[in-house]
């Protein structure tokens, strides 16, 4: 099973995250690796859209939902 769709997904989230371009090796990286790079990428943004602060307790945040590799 290949992980290119996956890592297409990675690059295209990193890319719209920070507008920047980075030299990874992303298929050197096992699958679950890669699941887990891009369930902190979509973390991250939540971060960044809702400030912890303002996060109501009790409601879940965007980890809670399962990455898998056929996503793209």
């Amino acid at each position: 099973m290949s992980d290119a769709p996956l890592i297409r997904l990675i690059r295209a989230e990193m890319q719209r995250f920070t507008a920047g371009h980075y030299e990874i090796a992303f298929d050197q990286i096992d699958t679950k690796s890669l699941q887990e790079l891009l369930r902190f990428l979509l973390d991250a943004e939540y971060e960044h859209e809702v400030p912890r602060s303002a996060a109501q307790p009790g409601i879940p945040r965007g980890a809670d939902h399962e990455v898998r590799s056929s996503a793209a």
